[in-house]
């Protein structure tokens, strides 16, 4: 085996290694958001709607002193 070959197998396994932890991250974050208790789900979207308000505050407070 030459050192070319050796140095392509080493990149291609990286590459390989990258792709699987990409999609087993995003198989991962599906299955958790899937097998969420409602509970938890709900409080994440009112936490998520409060930040929205407050982010819509800001940006309306700003517009304000600019004028």
């Amino acid at each position: 085996m030459s050192d070319e070959n050796l140095n392509d197998d080493k990149k291609s396994g990286s590459g390989k290694l990258l792709a699987g932890l990409v999609i087993g991250g995003a198989i991962a974050s599906v299955l958790g958001l899937h097998l969420t208790p409602k509970k938890t789900k709900n409080l994440l979207k009112a936490k998520a709607k409060r930040v929205l308000e407050k982010i819509e505050e800001k940006i309306h407070d700003l517009e304000e002193n600019e004028e």
